[in-house]
């Protein structure tokens, strides 16, 4: 598999707008306070409010210690 870096300016970027609505169609705007909070567990009976999403220690793999040998230790820049 090959990756290719791609190089874009910034006058290449584009942001989508998302629209928001709550459960009655009333559009979530920053601050405008008129539309409704509803949670999961009163749209669809029975489903679980929270989401749990475990996740591996990233310290475990990721974790530079003395002994970890770095690469740049072994360049001279002249």
């Amino acid at each position: 598999m090959e990756l290719a870096n791609n190089i874009v300016n910034q006058d290449q970027i584009e942001i989508q707008k998302i629209t928001r609505e709550d459960k009655t169609g009333t559009k979530i705007l920053k601050g405008v306070k008129k539309h409704k909070i509803t949670f999961i567990d009163e749209i669809e009976k029975g489903k679980e409010v929270q989401t749990v999403i475990e996740v591996e220690c990233w310290k475990k793999y990721n974790y530079v210690s003395a002994e970890t040998e770095v690469a740049d230790e072994c360049c001279q820049l002249i």
